[in-house]
């Protein structure tokens, strides 16, 4: 039998999955409809009634599964050249460009990636390391594991949320370039879960980075 602090923490994680599962709305995406409000009442429906939460959890896994196959058809339908293979290989060289071009404080490199969201907490992160005259030093050794966790296709509107785990170093450095925080030693795995978009009902557009949420 749940307790109230079972209830709670697979509340948040339904939470969670509503925050990203088919309601992400770009900038360029004016036009589109998507409620918010129905997805929430669709899956907490869907939800609500399991007790279980290993059998939770194999639902959650089944409706990301059953989602992924249909996201796949509907994309390659629009996108003949796209295939889930060479979108994750692709999606690790662009992680890295991310993380290089934000360490770098290279804004001009770095703003095509990303959404004007994320790019604007890039940004104030940048501007925090130079009024501070610091350096970010990230150096991806190598990926663990990269897994497509869903892909939601609405009027042309696509969402792919990937799972990347890797094994980093981070150092943070001053003006001099003393270690402030961090060990260029010390191998750390980091999972990071990031939300590509991409409209194609605009001409010529390309997968945007706009949400990232680390683990």
């Amino acid at each position: 039998m749940l307790n109230i602090f079972d209830f709670l923490i697979i509340g948040l994680f339904i939470v969670i999955i509503v925050s990203l599962y088919g309601i992400l709305k770009p900038e360029n995406a004016k036009n589109e409809n998507i409620s918010t409000k129905q997805i929430k009442k669709k899956i907490v429906k869907n939800f609500v009634n399991i007790k279980d939460k290993k059998v939770l959890a194999e639902a959650i896994e089944q409706m990301f599964k059953k989602n992924i196959e249909e996201g796949t058809n509907k994309l390659s339908k629009i996108d003949r050249e796209f295939s889930l293979k060479s979108f994750a290989e692709d999606s690790k060289e662009i992680f890295k460009k991310i993380l290089n071009f934000f360490e770098k404080k290279d804004r001009k490199n770095l703003k095509p990636l990303v959404s004007e969201k994320v790019y604007n907490v890039f940004n104030e992160s940048i501007k925090e390391l130079e009024k501070k005259e610091q350096t970010l030093d990230t150096e991806i050794v190598r990926f663990k594991d990269i897994i497509i966790k869903d892909i939601n296709v609405e009027n042309k509107l696509a969402s792919i949320i990937i799972e990347f785990t890797s094994e980093q170093t981070t150092v943070l450095k001053d003006s001099n370039g003393n270690i402030i925080k961090g060990d260029d030693n010390y191998l750390e795995t980091i999972t990071d879960v990031w939300v590509f978009v991409r409209n194609y009902n605009v001409k010529n557009s390309k997968w945007l980075l706009y949400e990232t949420v680390e683990l």
